[in-house]
């Protein structure tokens, strides 16, 4: 069994011209079941209904199987869900949506399997 994590992504969203809260997240990622877990590890908390998580799979887009407005109304530090990444899937992105706006401050590129 081969697991990775990849760096803390900082959401710094103010930097985009727009009011929102400043975060930290951290990807960790199970090859073997494709799952993701996304985790608030610092930073402002914010609710959970602003944000989606969405791959990218061959120019298409589809919203993650679960999602934190699906158990939290408001995310805080700590809080994390996972999620099963689509088998086709290149990139997974953290979207924040205010109003009309929407911005993918974070992405979180899949990883290939390696098969010796």
């Amino acid at each position: 069994m081969v697991t990775g994590t990849t760096p803390t992504k900082r959401l710094d969203f103010l930097a985009y011209g727009w009011p929102a809260p400043r975060a930290s997240f951290a990807f960790a990622y199970e090859e073997g079941t494709r799952a993701l877990m996304v985790a608030h590890e610092g930073g402002e908390s914010f609710p959970a209904k602003r944000v989606r998580l969405m791959a990218e799979r061959g120019g298409d887009e589809t919203t993650l199987d679960v999602q934190f407005a699906d158990d939290h109304e408001t995310v805080t530090a700590g809080d994390s869900v996972t999620a099963t990444v689509p088998a086709d899937a290149s990139v997974v992105e953290v979207r924040w949506q205010e109003d009309e706006t929407v911005r993918t401050p974070a992405n979180w590129e899949v990883l290939d399997t390696y098969v010796p």
